[in-house]
């Protein structure tokens, strides 16, 4: 293959040089425009005389490995942006639940969200952690009750130090 690159590229230098001394020993008048197309011509057939000549070339793409690679590269693209939807996800269900406990002027010391994305992409959503501070501690029942309604299911809800 790098022969046959090396033999066009001696043909197009020497079509070339062929072409601008050609050029240069034509006279000016009336068969100029005629001879220059003639050149261009010539120039073209030495362009793609290589191709013309691959009956017996044969190319063996190993395409297994791209296929590979790109199948590995897609499942990292997937999990990457399942971890940014969990991830904005996770985020926006405690924005949720703050805005609740906010309403009950609690500050938890931590709220979690477990979740879970399941092959065909489906979220589900299998539980919320509050943890309160010990002085929110007569609020947690109330805190349960108004992450419950938020969110639709029933939070785990803690105390620190319990």
């Amino acid at each position: 293959m790098i022969e046959m690159l090396k033999a066009w590229a001696v043909t197009l230098c020497a079509g070339a040089v062929v072409a601008a001394l050609a050029k240069m020993l034509i006279p000016s008048g009336k068969m100029e425009k005629m001879f220059q197309m003639v050149l261009g011509v010539f120039f073209l057939c030495c362009l793609i005389s290589p191709f013309l000549s691959m009956k017996g070339l044969s190319l063996n793409l190993d395409v297994s490995s791209f296929q590979e690679e790109s199948a590995q590269v897609g499942g990292r693209l997937a999990d990457q942006v399942n971890a940014q939807i969990r991830s904005q996800i996770e985020k926006r269900i405690s924005a949720l639940a703050q805005e609740r406990l906010d309403a009950l002027q609690v500050r938890p010391k931590k709220i979690a969200v477990d979740m879970d994305i399941a092959e065909d992409g489906g979220i589900s959503m299998k539980q919320v952690t509050v943890l309160l501070t010990e002085k929110d501690a007569s609020k947690k029942e109330a805190v349960g009750t108004a992450l419950q309604s938020a969110l639709g299911l029933n939070p785990v809800v803690t105390v620190a130090g319990e």
